[in-house]
């Protein structure tokens, strides 16, 4: 788990405690779906995508949701 909270801090992430974000997602069926999307820039994006492939090469991290909405 210390490695995800460095790898979060690198990409300027932070770490949550499990369930802090559910109220900004509603599940429908087994998707989880972003109640409030935030439209973030293109650079912005290119950072997401960024840790998206980071954590992804994490073997603890199973699946990672966002609210991210690509301009």
């Amino acid at each position: 788990m210390q490695e995800i909270k460095i790898l979060l801090g690198d990409y300027g992430g932070k770490w949550a405690e499990t369930g802090a974000v559910t109220w900004a997602f509603e599940k429908s069926g087994d998707a989880w779906n972003a109640k409030f999307p935030q439209k973030i820039s293109p650079d912005d994006a290119q950072k997401l995508a960024d840790l998206l492939e980071a954590l992804g090469d994490q073997d603890q991290v199973q699946k990672v949701y966002t609210n991210a909405e690509i301009l």
